[in-house]
C-alpha cells in the first residue's frame, strides 16, 4: 500500500502546482484586464476544451489498463494510441478553428486565444503520452518531477515576459506545454529505466478508434458537465457571468481534480482485484469513505473562507462569484463518489453503463440550464451543476440492477462518519489487500 500512497503523493503534487499555476494565470488575465477579457478567454477555453474531449476519444484510462493487464505489449499500446491522438488533433484544429471565426468572431482576440489553446494542446499529446506508461507502473514520481519543474520554469519565463509586455499572459499556457514537452520527453528516455520503444500496430490504432468512438458521448458528456455552462452563459446572458462563473469554479475545480487524481493512483489495484467481488467491493467503499471526508471538510473550508479566496485571487468586485463557489462546491460529494464508480466500471468491462449516466445527466444539465439561466445566471447554472453530478453519480445507481452493489457501497460508506469503528476495522482489511 505505501507504493500506492507514494504515488497519490506525487499526483497531487504535480496537479495541484498546475492548477496553482492555471488558477495563476486566470486571475492575472482579471487582474491585468477587465472581467470581459475574462469571459471570453474562458469561452474560448471551454470551447476548446469540449471540442479536445471529443477527438482525443478519451481513450486515456483503457490504455492504462491494458497496459496494467499486459506490460509486455506497451510499447505497441503507446504508439498505437499516440498514433490516434495525432490524428485527432488535426481534426480538432481545423474544427475549432472554422467554429471561433464562424461563431465567435465577435470576441475580441478571439484568433489569438485559438492560436494559444491548440498550441498548448498539441504539446501535451507528447507528455500526456508518456504519463500513461507512468500511471500504468505506479510510477507518478517521473510525472511530478516533470511538471513541477515545468511550472517553476514556464511560471518564472512568463512573470518576466508580463513586466514588459501584459499580453504576454496569454501565451502563459503554451510556454508551460512547450516546455512540458520538452521535459517529459527527455526524462522518459535518458531516465526512465522501463522505457520502452514506441511501435505503431494499425489493429490496435483501429481498436482504439472503435473503443473511442463508443467512448465520444461519454466523453463529450463530461465535458458538457464542465464547459456546457460556460458556452450557454456567453449566449444566454453575456460574458461579464461567464467571468464570474468561471472565477468560482478555477477554485472548486482544484478540488475536484483531486478525486480524480486520488482514483487514477488507485486504479491499477481496482483492475488487479476486479476478480474478487468482495475484494473489490470493501475497496469501493472505503475509498468513497475516505474521499467523503476529505470533501465535506473542504467543502466547510470553503464556505467559511470561499469569500476571503475570491477577494484576494480576483479583487473586491469579483464578490458576487462567492455565491456560485459555495454553491458548485458541494457538488465535490458527487464528483468525488463518482471517481471511484467510474473506474470500477471501467475496471469490469462496463463501458455502457458509464457513458449511458454521464449523458443523461449531461442531458439534464444542458436542458434544466437553457431555462434557469436567462433568470438566474450563474448562481442557476451553479444549482444546475449541483443536481447534475447528484444524477450521474448516486441517483442513476438506483434505476439500474447491475449497479446497486455500487449504490449500496456509496450509502454504507456514510455509515463511516456515524460509527467510526467501521471504518477503521474496514481500513485493516483493505490494507491486507495491498499485501497479497
Amino acid at each position: 500500500m505505501k507504493k500506492y500512497i507514494l504515488n497519490l503523493l506525487w499526483m497531487l503534487g504535480d496537479r495541484v502546482s498546475m492548477l496553482v499555476f492555471q488558477l495563476y494565470v486566470f486571475s492575472s488575465i482579471k487582474r491585468l484586464y477587465d472581467l470581459n477579457t475574462l469571459g471570453s478567454w474562458s469561452t474560448i477555453n471551454n470551447l476548446s476544451q469540449i471540442l479536445m474531449s471529443v477527438f482525443m476519444l478519451g481513450i486515456d484510462i483503457v490504455v492504462i489498463k491494458r497496459i496494467v493487464e499486459n506490460n509486455d505489449g506497451a510499447g505497441k499500446e503507446i504508439g498505437s494510441a499516440f498514433f490516434i491522438q495525432i490524428i485527432g488533433m488535426a481534426v480538432y484544429s481545423l474544427i475549432f478553428f472554422f467554429i471561433v471565426i464562424t461563431f465567435y468572431n465577435n470576441i475580441e482576440r478571439g484568433v489569438l486565444f485559438y492560436l494559444v489553446f491548440v498550441l498548448s494542446n498539441f504539446f501535451s499529446i507528447f507528455a500526456k503520452t508518456i504519463f500513461w506508461h507512468y500511471s500504468a507502473l505506479v510510477e507518478s514520481k517521473y510525472r511530478a518531477v516533470t511538471i513541477i519543474s515545468s511550472i517553476l520554469i514556464s511560471f518564472s519565463i512568463t512573470y518576466t515576459l508580463v513586466q514588459f509586455k501584459t499580453e504576454s499572459i496569454f501565451y502563459a499556457l503554451a510556454i508551460y506545454y512547450f516546455i512540458q514537452c520538452i521535459i517529459a520527453i527527455a526524462i522518459y528516455f535518458i531516465f526512465f529505466k522501463k522505457k520502452v520503444a514506441w511501435a505503431f500496430e494499425r489493429s490496435t490504432s483501429l481498436m482504439y478508434f472503435k473503443i473511442g468512438s463508443k467512448l465520444i458521448i461519454s466523453t463529450l458528456s463530461v465535458a458538457i458537465f464542465v464547459q456546457a455552462d460556460t458556452l450557454l452563459l456567453e449566449k444566454l446572458v453575456g460574458v461579464d457571468e461567464v467571468g464570474i462563473f468561471n472565477a468560482a469554479l478555477r477554485i472548486s475545480t482544484i478540488w475536484f481534480f483531486v478525486a480524480g487524481i486520488i482514483a487514477n493512483a488507485f486504479f491499477p489495484k481496482i483492475v488487479g482485484i476486479k476478480n474478487d467481488p468482495a475484494s473489490s467491493m470493501l475497496m469501493l467503499r472505503w475509498m468513497t469513505g475516505v474521499v467523503l471526508f476529505l470533501t465535506v471538510f473542504a467543502s466547510i473550508v470553503v464556505m467559511i473562507f470561499g469569500q476571503y479566496m475570491i477577494t484576494f485571487l480576483y479583487g473586491s468586485d469579483m464578490r458576487a462569484a462567492y455565491h456560485v463557489l459555495s454553491i458548485h462546491i458541494w457538488s465535490s460529494v458527487f464528483v468525488f463518489m463518482g471517481a471511484f464508480s467510474s473506474k470500477w466500471l471501467y475496471a469490469n468491462n462496463e463501458i455502457n453503463l458509464d457513458i449511458a449516466k454521464t449523458f443523461i445527466a449531461a442531458l439534464f444539465n444542458v436542458i434544466v440550464n437553457w431555462f434557469v439561466i436567462p433568470k438566474y445566471g450563474a448562481t442557476g447554472a451553479s444549482y444546475v451543476s449541483l443536481l447534475s453530478y447528484f444524477i450521474a453519480n448516486l441517483l442513476f445507481f438506483v434505476f439500474v440492477t447491475r449497479t446497486h452493489k455500487i449504490l449500496i457501497s456509496q450509502l454504507y460508506s456514510f455509515k463511516y462518519f456515524i460509527f467510526p469503528s467501521l471504518f477503521i476495522k474496514d481500513f485493516k482489511r483493505v490494507k491486507c489487500l495491498f499485501q497479497s
